[in-house]
């Protein structure tokens, strides 16, 4: 079940029949961050390659590797779908869409965008 605006103009949504405002869904969001960063801080900080041995240093060694830092997956509904597409956005490096549905025309499924953020690697952002 999608959470869905009141009316047009409001700032509050409601979601399976209890209504919330966006300033606590934004904090909601910040909180899921938090938790995240916490989780998964080392592996953002190796993704963003702020891990990485001072270059300037004497004894610098060149070691690349590819590394599975987490797994971007919205429970078992987003596990079932194929990734059709994926961007990441040009205005923050930390946002990624991925586009989930079919490949085969004789597939019945449900499309679904999910926007996910480096932050929270564990739930989508929208």
């Amino acid at each position: 079940m999608e959470a869905r605006q009141v009316d047009k103009y409001s700032r509050t949504f409601e979601y399976e029949n209890q209504t919330f405002d966006t300033n606590f869904l934004d904090s909601l969001m910040l909180m899921e961050r938090m938790v995240g960063k916490n989780e998964f801080g080392e592996k953002q900080l190796d993704f963003r390659g702020l891990l990485a041995e001072d270059p300037l240093s004497l004894n610098v060694q060149c070691c690349y590797s590819l590394t599975h830092l987490w797994t971007f997956c919205r429970g078992k509904a987003g596990c079932r779908r194929k990734v059709t597409s994926m961007c990441w956005s040009p205005m923050n490096d930390n946002i990624l869409a991925v586009g989930y549905g079919k490949f085969k025309y004789s597939e019945r499924c449900d499309g679904l965008v999910c926007v996910w953020n480096v932050k929270n690697p564990q739930e989508p952002e929208r």
